[in-house]
């Protein structure tokens, strides 16, 4: 299954560990991107695209910021 994981990186690592297929895009040093900003809806689709990754599910982990 390919998720998209969002913001915080609780899930990321045991996601990983069930063979999952697994893009991060947050603000910790263990996501697969890391950013500093909230980004729009357009960035999150071109970052997809670039990343040819096309996800089942989309897992947002809120972080509280």
């Amino acid at each position: 299954m390919k998720i998209l994981n969002l913001e915080g990186s609780y899930f990321v690592k045991e996601l990983k560990k069930r063979r999952c297929d697994v893009l991060s895009i947050g603000y910790d040093d263990i996501c697969d991107i890391k950013i500093h900003k909230v980004i729009s809806p357009a960035e999150l689709l071109n970052i997809l695209k670039s990343k040819n990754f096309y996800p089942d599910l989309i897992l947002w982990n809120d972080v509280c910021k």
